[in-house]
């Protein structure tokens, strides 16, 4: 008895088209979450900058920005861009969100 490989490749696989569905699903989410995360930082860096600077409001506000940006670059590294130069020359975050970046 000899064995031949079978002629389609996928023809062993009848639930492939049923797996590429969910990672074509499962990329959507991903770039649906990438623009919320991205869409928060822009609204509190937005909400920072109409804030004055000798507002006593403003120090939640930097921390509510600084946590926002560093979920959007959390966000994008789970996709894939490790590079972040292009989000901080797009955003310009203060420095005093800079200095606050990362965990607390």
């Amino acid at each position: 008895m000899s064995l031949r490989p079978p002629r389609r490749p996928d023809a062993g696989f009848p639930l492939r088209a049923g797996v590429d569905e969910l990672a074509v699903e499962i990329m959507a989410e991903k770039a649906s979450a990438l623009e919320r995360a991205g869409r928060k930082a822009e609204q509190s860096l937005a909400t920072l900058a109409a804030a004055a600077r000798e507002d006593p409001a403003r120090a939640p506000l930097v921390r509510t920005a600084a946590d926002a940006l560093y979920a959007y670059l959390i966000q994008r590294e789970l996709m894939g861009f490790r590079r972040h130069a292009d989000v901080f020359e797009r955003l310009r975050p203060p420095p005093e969100v800079v200095a606050k970046l990362g965990a607390r």
